[in-house]
């Protein structure tokens, strides 16, 4: 078995693609060759073996939870321990960190599961914990549990998609759930998980990053976006538990819903805009870190009606900016809100 990059030219190409974005290994030759060249003589220390999986350049929720992680972590000795698998060179990247580049997520999951076996006993690993429920047999695992929403939905379980979380279920030591509403949810739906091996670890914001921002800031913004009158803003709304469609519900009932533009943050092409219903101008972005806070500052209010959800982290971005918050009374998001923000059921 080996990477995915076996000959010196393509190998050399991954190099400079890894180079335009920052990152730098020592060893650029580890990226290509076999798993048996990889280490001849077994690391004395014992490590903690992380696997970074992030999708390809989305700062999603479960890449800010680790990139703060990785952040607390490298300004301490623990950090000396810790052995981060880079799927692809997409895993937030600070120093003291000891990063491993690896292919992506492989699509057979025995030869995902012997991948990890190799690196795990390579790295001499005491504890694996995965960031996106990959596992591995033979080494303890503690598993972050993010939400429950396949399970509490009624999406089919039986589907591909979703066999790796349930494998990292079953072979997983400890559980830290980010709210008591996931580690509810989860006790609930696997009864054979014993209480006593979970945890809640709620979610935070780096407040060096989320902050209100000034007013020039927000004048880049409205400008670049073209917001000329007043605007909310939709934390992504593709996923049908986000139950965007109650807001449009409302909007429609206002004379006057196309005084307002409404500005949709994640994964959604024009088409999808297209298909929403509802007379408010649509405005989807792929916004920076320094650009969602700008968003944020001079919104009228952040429109989190979901379903349900395991945490709500955009809850947090936006009080954190200031910016007033529309959100439904259900999963964990009342942990999040507590009394600060409007509740809405309908």
């Amino acid at each position: 078995m080996s990477f995915l990059f076996q000959d010196p030219q393509a190998r050399s190409a991954v190099t400079e693609l890894l180079a335009s974005r920052g990152l730098s290994f020592k060893h650029n030759a580890l990226i290509a060759v076999a798993y048996r060249e990889l280490r001849k003589k077994k690391i004395a220390q014992k490590t903690i073996v992380i696997d970074g999986l992030c999708r390809d350049g989305h700062h999603n929720a479960i890449f800010r939870i680790w990139d703060s992680l990785l952040k607390e972590w490298f300004t301490t000795p623990f950090a000396q321990r810790v052995v981060v698998l880079d799927r692809g060179g997409y895993a937030p990247r600070h120093p003291g960190i000891r990063y491993r580049l690896v292919p992506r997520a492989q699509q057979e999951l025995v030869k995902e599961s012997e991948m990890l076996k190799t690196i795990c006993e390579e790295e001499n690993a005491e504890l694996f914990i995965s960031t996106h429920y990959t596992s591995v047999e033979g080494t303890p695992s503690v598993m972050p549990v993010y939400d429950m929403i396949p399970e509490k939905i009624g999406i089919n379980l039986s589907a591909p998609t979703w066999v790796p979380k349930h494998l990292a279920i079953m072979r997983a030591s400890a559980f830290f759930c980010i709210s008591e509403s996931t580690r509810k949810d989860l006790l609930k739906v696997f009864r054979d998980i014993d209480g006593a091996s979970t945890v809640v670890t709620y979610c935070g914001v780096d407040r060096a990053i989320f902050k209100p921002s000034g007013r020039e800031d927000l004048s880049t913004l409205r400008k670049s976006l073209n917001i000329d009158r007043p605007y909310f803003v939709i934390p992504g709304c593709h996923a049908t538990h986000k139950n965007i469609s109650m807001f449009f519900d409302a909007m429609r009932k206002l004379p006057s819903q196309n005084g307002f533009k409404v500005l949709v943050t994640g994964d959604l092409s024009e088409s999808d805009l297209d298909s929403l219903p509802t007379e408010c101008e649509m405005i989807a972005a792929h916004l920076s870190d320094d650009e969602l806070c700008a968003a944020y500052s001079g919104a009228l209010a952040v429109l989190y009606p979901s379903s349900y959800d395991g945490f709500g982290l955009p809850i947090l971005e936006a009080m954190t900016c200031e910016c007033p918050v529309i959100c439904s009374p259900w999963g964990a998001i009342p942990e999040v809100a507590g009394s600060a923000a409007m509740y809405v059921k309908d």
